[in-house]
């Protein structure tokens, strides 16, 4: 499998949630189990303050 964790050029994307695409698996974020302990795996916009509170600038930075 090959996980594709959509980002903040990804808005349309994201609306499809968690979709398979053959091989391909589409996710907004990720979470597995390895001994016993959980990994959670995230496109790093969900922490940058910029695409969260401002999304239209974040847009515009995504356009230049």
């Amino acid at each position: 499998k090959i996980y594709y964790l959509t980002g903040n050029h990804d808005d349309l994307l994201r609306k499809f949630g968690e979709i398979s695409l053959g091989i391909i698996q589409l996710r907004n974020k990720l979470v597995f189990q390895i001994d016993g302990k959980t990994h959670w795996v995230f496109h790093g916009d969900v922490f940058d303050a910029s695409v969260q509170r401002a999304r239209w600038l974040a847009k515009l930075g995504g356009e230049g």
